[in-house]
């Protein structure tokens, strides 16, 4: 099957590499810009179902018969998938990988949430490993997140609807969240844990730190989130206490242009 050789796999795609030569290429792959994300996502739960439970190889050609779209929309879409380890390649053409399977599984019972089976996955790609980090910090404008993604690819501008691309994949796998302009790292997804058997009792526990908090030094953070609940009792002692340990930091973390005995 000639069409599915790696050689002549690649070839197909060479009409989208060959207008982008005039500027240096990224360093790393990039999903295509030529196919709408949500296609581009039908096209990998395509080579799922054309693979079958025994994920073998399938074609280009197979793959458009199950998801009735043109060999090139499927082909330009292929090079990505391989490089973050969605699809395996191997005599008979490509194989999707186990989270791909999971993903077309889950998409038949929750479209909205089925893309969190490819969060583990995604979690070691490249372009997680330039966000998360940042986005776990403090909250990134989509304009600066795709200026942190074009510096870890050396991606030219007129890449930058490659590099949005990217965004929605992590934001598919439940790993961020994007709010209008605005990213931001998504909680931890346990929609695949097993319901608990019997209701949990509540468990007071101390406030979450909220998202502007992420801008102050995590040992004032730590400080504050010792304070104890604005119903339960606090002696004067645990006042003083408190008091003396968050002058302690803020002592520690900025440097005060004046003696604080000469303020006001």
């Amino acid at each position: 099957m000639t069409d599915t050789a790696p050689q002549a796999v690649e070839r197909e795609i060479e009409p989208e590499s060959a207008t982008k030569t005039a500027k240096k290429k990224p360093t790393k792959v990039l999903p295509t810009d030529r196919v709408a994300f949500t296609r581009q996502l039908a096209v990998l739960r395509g080579y799922a179902a054309a693979a079958g439970a025994d994920r073998k190889g399938v074609s280009n050609e197979e793959v458009c018969k199950v998801v009735n779209l043109h060999v090139g929309t499927v082909s330009v879409c292929n090079p990505f998938f391989r490089s973050i380890g969605l699809l395996g390649i191997d005599k008979a053409g490509y194989a999707p990988s186990e989270e791909a399977m999971a993903y077309a599984d889950r998409f038949k019972w929750d479209e909205e949430k089925a893309g969190h089976k490819l969060g583990p996955l995604m979690q070691g790609t490249w372009f997680a490993a330039t966000l998360i980090p940042k986005l776990n910090f403090r909250n990134l404008t989509k304009e600066e997140a795709v200026a942190f993604l074009a510096d870890a690819s050396g991606a030219e501008p007129e890449f930058k609807a490659q590099l949005e691309l990217l965004i929605d994949y992590l934001r598919a796998a439940g790993l961020v969240t994007v709010d209008g302009n605005m990213v931001s790292a998504a909680a931890v997804s346990r929609d695949d844990a097993p319901p608990a058997t019997s209701p949990t009792p509540a468990v007071h526990q101390p406030p979450l730190v909220d998202n502007r908090l992420r801008e102050i030094h995590p040992s004032i953070v730590g400080v504050l989130l010792k304070l104890p609940s604005s119903d339960g009792p606090w002696t004067n002692k645990e006042k003083k206490r408190f008091m003396g340990a968050l002058s302690a930091v803020l002592d520690l973390v900025y440097d005060l242009e004046e003696d604080p005995a000469s303020l006001v």
